[in-house]
């Protein structure tokens, strides 16, 4: 008895704010902004195509085409890049609009953390903080908040 693969339907049921309104074969905006955060998170660590390739057995040419969002990357794949790159999975879907990235359960806030923390001065106070001993940044921790909470 042999089984055929039914040929996957390449129009999508969903139509969330365009995103999805797509043939599967073409790139879809999300798949665009999934690869632009790979390359800036990439670039900001000052890694190669091939580097974060060789890291997650991918080829160069493979995360290149990521990267323009001309092929999908796979859950799998996408948590194995996060965890290699440093950032939650949450940080790849930041470029979503606000009514989309709400129903996944994002928000600004978090990508403002995210940004700022990216930032020379965001990397900078988190290493600082991070040479301290555990006591002493629960200690600055409580003065920055005390700090936040009057008027300077």
């Amino acid at each position: 008895m042999q089984h055929r693969r039914q040929a996957r339907t390449t129009e999508t049921n969903f139509s969330c704010i365009g995103l999805l309104e797509t043939r599967v074969p073409e790139a879809l905006e999300i798949d665009e902004a999934i690869g632009r955060k790979i390359r800036a998170r990439r670039t900001d660590l000052g890694l190669s195509q091939g580097s974060l390739g060789a890291k997650v057995g991918l080829s160069f040419q493979q995360i290149q085409k990521y990267e323009a969002g001309t092929n999908r990357v796979s859950s799998s794949m996408l948590f194995q890049m996060a965890c290699y790159l440093g950032m939650p999975l949450t940080y790849f879907f930041s470029e979503l609009p606000d009514t989309m990235g709400e129903g996944m359960g994002l928000r600004a806030e978090e990508d403002r953390n995210w940004e700022y923390v990216r930032s020379p001065e965001g990397r900078l106070l988190v290493e600082t903080a991070l040479a301290l001993p555990r006591q002493v940044r629960s200690r600055i921790v409580a003065l920055m908040e005390i700090m936040t909470t009057e008027e300077i």
